[in-house]
């Protein structure tokens, strides 16, 4: 990999006009506005400030019909790329969303020549160029409804195992451009936040790292206005700009934010490489990215009191800004959004560490998912099928299991002494994990064999398959405590 060139300009978004940039009432400039929101890559501390309460222009609503769906008159959000109105059929209120057609390649022209005119001297015209093809990944997100359908339906079948709620789609309102789903009454955690709810923070910080590590999906725009309280958990409303963590690099991100919380620069630096640019860049980029930090120059937030999560996050994100390399939207919405959590935080929970607290209930989480898959039904139904398929599946799904555990630490938690691994620990993991293999084999086994067994045999592989059991329970509590 080539290196990225380096920034001269003495820090990303400095002296940029932002005021002018975003003066148009032109779909673009409200978007382009949300789309920087929290962008501490590109932005000082203060233009981060200023952008926080700006919301996307309201733009005229798409009048449309559905048969049987009685809506409202006024829509619920009429934005550069939807627009949604209430409704109701059969007895449900649902939301119907309509997909506006993309904007024109001359209106796309005008606004590129207006954001490199303003950018000038604040950034490199290369990196303006990059922010510019980012935005309109960005935007595309939000126009195309077979994929945000795709993304919902995903999203409903962990119903029960996250702690956020999400759109449920409603397939026989669905076509086209329309998309539907039912809608959830709450109270809109903007105003919440604005009111200094500490529960809304918490809960807020949860779902950000809980997309993280347990979606594996990022929402690129996370609206507050959207995102409301609703029979004591948050329930998302609107997510058409969900983007996905590729799935090559789902461990390395969760072993990126792990070593982030626990302290350990060395493989959150390694970690960051790998998600911008692959894993060639760990190794060539690593020494330069160590540097950028050392000679990072702290952003002043006046009353803010940023935790230290979100603290470093933003500084590695600045460093890798500084090298200028092309990152992909996941990483700069993953930290866009973590960001976000900080000045929360910052405001309403001060001297705390909300990601930092969210960690472990999102981590428990995932841990009681993923051993719940290893007994679903279906799938031990489909492993007795064959002895000899059977050991496989087994150690490949147990193994499998494990080493998520291992490699992104969710097996000791975090290590906070932010020091050295410890090789004996480390030992101590895996001896617990393989110990835990074992007795998975024994009790698929003895399962298998309790259903075939004349008795009294069946009876004693009946025993063997709960002593196994427990056994395993005892392990994975054991490694994971």
């Amino acid at each position: 990999m080539a290196e990225p060139s380096r920034n001269p300009s003495g820090g990303p978004g400095a002296g940029a006009n932002l005021t002018s940039l975003f003066s148009g009432e032109d779909p673009l400039s409200g978007a382009f506005a949300v789309f920087l929101t929290y962008r501490s890559d590109v932005l000082r501390a203060g233009q981060v400030a200023g952008l926080r309460t700006r919301r996307a222009n309201t733009l005229p609503a798409i009048a449309f019909a559905a048969a049987g769906v009685a809506l409202e008159a006024t829509p619920c959000w009429s934005t550069a790329s939807t627009c949604a109105y209430k409704g109701q059929w059969n007895g449900r209120t649902v939301v119907l969303q309509a997909t506006r057609d993309p904007i024109g390649t001359s209106d796309w022209a005008g606004f590129d020549k207006r954001v490199r005119e303003e950018f000038t001297g604040a950034i490199e015209p290369e990196r303006s160029g990059q922010l510019l093809a980012q935005f309109r990944e960005w935007m595309a997100l939000g126009n195309d409804p077979v994929r945000e359908r795709a993304y919902l339906e995903a999203i409903a079948s962990l119903e029960g195992k996250v702690a956020a709620g999400y759109p449920k789609v409603v397939p026989e309102l669905c076509g086209g451009k329309v998309l539907a789903w039912e809608w959830v009454e709450g109270e809109p955690v903007s105003r919440l936040l604005a009111q200094g709810s500490k529960q809304a923070a918490g809960q807020l910080a949860e779902l950000v790292l809980e997309q993280i590590l347990t979606l594996n999906v990022i929402d690129a725009e996370l609206d507050l206005d959207q995102i409301v309280s609703a029979g004591g958990r948050l329930v998302v409303r609107r997510a058409n700009r969900l983007v996905a963590v590729p799935a090559p690099q789902v461990r390395t991100a969760m072993r990126y934010v792990a070593a982030v919380l626990s302290g350990n620069s060395p493989v959150a630096a390694r970690a960051l490489l790998k998600l911008a640019w692959g894993r060639d860049a760990a190794g060539q980029l690593e020494s330069k990215l160590v540097d950028e930090l050392a000679h990072l120059t702290p952003e002043l937030k006046g009353r803010y009191r940023f935790p230290p999560s979100a603290a470093v996050f933003e500084s590695n994100w600045r460093a890798l800004a500084r090298l200028n390399g092309s990152a992909p939207l996941f990483l700069d919405s993953m930290h866009r959004n973590l960001i976000a959590v900080g000045y929360w935080n910052s405001e309403i929970l001060p001297g705390t560490d909300a990601i930092a607290d969210s960690q472990p209930a999102v981590l428990g989480r995932l841990a009681r998912q993923r051993l719940g898959n290893l007994f679903d039904r279906q799938t031990i139904g489909e492993w007795v099928g064959g002895s000899g398929l059977l050991v496989f599946e087994t150690f490949r799904q147990m193994s499998r299991f494990a080493d998520e555990f291992r490699e992104n630490e969710l097996a000791v938690g975090v290590d906070a002494r932010g020091g050295e691994e410890d090789p004996a620990g480390g030992n101590q993991v895996v001896r617990q994990w393989i110990l835990a293999v074992v007795l998975f084999v024994v009790f698929a086994v003895a399962v298998r064999w309790a259903a075939m067994a004349p008795a009294p045999w069946a009876a004693a592989c009946a025993g063997i398959a709960i002593a196994a059991a427990g056994g395993l329970f005892w392990s994975v509590a054991r490694s994971s405590g």
